[in-house]
């Protein structure tokens, strides 16, 4: 039987994989170049200033971040892995009222050496922005803190001075309890401090080791 690759995560964090909470364990633990998925269901409060919207506009055109001002909008996530690639796959619906559609943003997380990640925002694999994070564990949850960001096109990537034009994300996941993930995003420009957050709280994923 052919040994399952290492999750992404596992591999940015290394020998700190094993003190993350095994919830978290199984909400990252998709293996790349497999059919493998968990579906959580949760509550988020997005929130960004009016003026954000001319920064922030940019970033929803390519299919990131997600325009809307809501207060424990519900919220369904599906993480994913496909065969032949090495990448995990994020498909989010914002289910809000008085809209017929949920509003969806849709991203996928590669391994970018050392320490580091980067997720590219949008359904396009030809065309995308990425951001690059450096991923740590702290006290059993998972931490990402931008280190910059890039443009994909085809197989250019392209730096872009993302913390000045856009400013530095952070963003934390971790177990509340056995069933329950707590997560947080934020924005911060060095100028108009929080540009943008989001924050809320899923039930657990399929029970799945990586």
């Amino acid at each position: 039987m052919e040994k399952k690759q290492t999750p992404i995560i596992a591999r940015a964090l290394g020998d700190q994989w094993q003190d993350v909470a095994p919830l978290m364990r199984a909400h990252y633990g998709l293996h790349p170049d497999s059919q493998e998925e968990v579906l959580l269901k949760g509550v988020m409060s997005v929130y960004y200033p009016r003026l954000a919207i001319l920064l922030l506009g940019f970033a929803r055109l390519l299919g990131g971040l997600v325009l809307l001002r809501e207060d424990n909008a519900l919220v369904t996530v599906k993480n994913s892995s496909r065969p032949g690639s090495s990448a995990m796959y994020w498909h989010r619906s914002f289910f809000v009222p008085g809209k017929k559609k949920p509003v969806i943003f849709r991203s996928r997380m590669e391994y970018a050496g050392g320490g580091e990640v980067v997720e590219y925002i949008g359904s396009s694999e030809w065309v995308s922005m990425g951001i690059k994070m450096k991923v740590r564990q702290v006290e059993s949850a998972v931490h990402f803190d931008s280190t910059g960001y890039l443009m994909k096109i085809g197989p250019m990537q392209l730096p872009i001075p993302g913390h000045f034009l856009l400013g530095r994300a952070s963003i934390f996941e971790k177990a509340l309890d056995e069933d329950t993930i707590s997560m947080g995003f934020s924005i911060k420009h060095p100028l108009w401090g929080e540009i943008y957050s989001y924050s809320g709280t899923f039930n657990a994923p399929i029970s799945q080791e990586g």
